[in-house]
C-alpha cells in the first residue's frame, strides 16, 4: 500500500470552488463541508489534511475564527 503525505497550511487546494488556494486561507465552512462529501476519499492528500485537522476545522467553522491562518507563521524578530 502507497503512503500519502496529507496536504499542509501552505499547500494548495487541489479541486473545487477554492482551487490553488493555499489550504489556512480556505473557509472552514467550506472545509466542513467537504469533509461530509464522499469524493474526498479520491484525493488522498486532501483527505489526509482533513482528517488530522477535522477538530480544528470544526472548532473554527462553530466559533466563526480561523486557527490555520497564522498556525506555523514564523514571526520575523528585530535583532535590536
Amino acid at each position: 500500500m502507497k503512503k500519502t503525505i496529507p496536504l499542509t497550511d501552505d499547500d494548495k487546494m487541489p479541486m473545487g470552488k477554492f482551487s490553488g488556494k493555499k489550504m489556512r486561507d480556505i473557509p472552514s465552512k467550506y472545509l466542513s463541508w467537504v469533509l461530509e462529501q464522499d469524493w474526498k476519499y479520491f484525493n488522498p492528500p486532501l483527505w489526509g489534511y482533513l482528517r488530522v485537522n477535522a477538530a480544528t476545522i470544526k472548532y473554527e467553522a462553530d466559533n466563526n475564527i480561523n486557527i490555520r491562518k497564522n498556525r506555523g507563521l514564523k514571526k520575523e524578530v528585530d535583532p535590536f
